[in-house]
């Protein structure tokens, strides 16, 4: 997009010190990114960046696709087992088999017997599993199966009641859940020198942080590093006591690449991967943190009014539209004018 051609440009000119981007509603702190641009030294390469800082609300979105977990799958007793294809046809077999000899014509509906006989092979396989419950309905189900195919040889109703198996006891299976590739790791920043206004990086010289804050004292912090694949990677300092203040939600997207406007937007893309809204803020966006940050800077935002608002809104699970109407409302009678958009700035 122009603006992003126009970002990517100003960020290249601006040297160490970037330019600010607007970047999704929710997940990021004000609403505010930094796209910088690094030259990597020894090479004609540039390494694009886009720092961000995460909201400690939202942060449980992001480490939810890091957690490697494995998911409980819980096979509940009285219910049928994940392995049964079986039922459904062996009980058309009962059904053709009861119905035609009541009618006396013996006219047994030839696929659904057929297809009888293409389950025997199976069940035989099944009723030596290894899992007494697997083993234990391919034995029922032959049984059934046999006892339809003799049916239809005798012309001869289905002897007894057939019915489901059921689990007769609950088991509870680890399955591993698909995670994006990352390591956990003390904080690192890629060596960098400032000269001329350019930040030149060495990609393969690390400092802690006792070396970038001078001090033997600091904290060792933690850090993921995050394949995102593509050749982009993400360093997400967490909401923790082991980072500074300072330090902690702060999330850096990297490529080594050309810096353009497609570059850009591949690395805002990528918030996807990590659970966040990877998108430009829209206006809306814009609007309602300023209204909110507002609230929050004269302390409005504790008055039993506020909050009055702010409750409904959210019991009413309020659109960002409806939120940026009530309270511009709100800020309307407050301030005793008719549009607080025409107030002068």
């Amino acid at each position: 997009t122009k603006d992003a051609e126009d970002i990517v440009k100003d960020a290249s000119n601006s040297g160490w010190q970037g330019k600010a981007l607007a970047v999704d509603g929710d997940d990021i702190e004000d609403l505010n990114g930094l796209v910088y641009v690094e030259k990597i030294k020894g090479t004609k390469k540039t390494q694009v960046n886009l720092r961000l800082k995460v909201r400690p609300e939202s942060e449980k979105k992001l480490l939810s696709i890091l957690d490697d977990t494995p998911n409980t799958l819980s096979e509940i007793k009285g219910n049928p087992l994940k392995e049964d294809d079986f039922y459904s046809d062996i009980l058309a077999g009962v059904k053709t088999l009861n119905h035609h000899v009541k009618k006396g014509d013996f006219d047994y509906n030839k696929t659904t017997i057929d297809k009888l006989k293409e389950l025997k092979p199976n069940l035989q396989a099944l009723k030596n599993s290894t899992d007494t419950e697997i083993s234990q309905m391919a034995k029922e189900y032959l049984t059934a199966v046999n006892k339809v195919l003799k049916g239809v040889k005798d012309n001869k109703k289905y002897r007894g009641h057939f019915s489901q198996y059921l689990r007769k006891t609950t088991k509870a299976t680890s399955k591993k859940k698909d995670t994006l590739p990352y390591k956990t790791q003390k904080v690192l920043y890629e060596h960098k020198q400032n000269k001329k206004g350019d930040i030149i990086i060495e990609k393969t010289v690390d400092d802690d942080l006792k070396k970038v804050m001078r001090t033997d004292c600091s904290k060792d912090g933690i850090e993921y590093r995050i394949d995102l694949g593509d050749d982009i990677q993400a360093v997400y300092k967490p909401w923790t006591d082991g980072n500074y203040y300072a330090h902690s939600g702060e999330l850096e997207l990297k490529i080594t690449g050309t810096a353009d406007s497609k570059t850009i937007e591949r690395l805002i893309d990528k918030l996807n991967d990590l659970g966040l809204d990877g998108r430009l803020a829209s206006p809306e966006d814009q609007e309602l943190v300023y209204l909110y940050k507002q609230a929050y800077l004269v302390k409005e935002d504790t008055s039993p009014a506020y909050k009055k608002v702010i409750r409904s809104l959210d019991k009413a699970n309020a659109t960002k539209e409806q939120r940026i109407k009530a309270l511009r409302g709100y800020w309307a009678d407050k301030l005793g004018v008719d549009d607080i958009s025409s107030l002068p700035d």
